[in-house]
């Protein structure tokens, strides 16, 4: 729902914001996805280990926002120099 109004606004599309002739944004937001889905599945892979219970609270939170974060500073540190 982000992508086509940044389309629509010149923002994507800019040849000064792409890597690999593909644009950051758009790395940016496929990783990021990926990056979800798969802490939401080490969340389900934890719990289905312990028989549905958490090893701490607001696991199924604060895992996959530790991973985004993770990938967000790693993609700032490398393509978006």
């Amino acid at each position: 729902m982000t992508i086509v109004p940044l389309k629509m606004m010149g923002i994507i599309g800019n040849d000064n914001n792409k890597f690999l002739w593909i644009d950051k944004l758009v790395i940016s937001s496929v990783m990021g996805i990926i990056v979800l889905i798969l802490g939401v599945s080490i969340d389900g892979l934890i719990r289905g280990y312990r028989n549905g219970k958490v090893l701490f609270y607001y696991q199924k939170v604060i895992i996959p926002i530790l991973l985004l974060f993770i990938t967000s500073v790693a993609l700032n540190l490398t393509i978006c120099k």
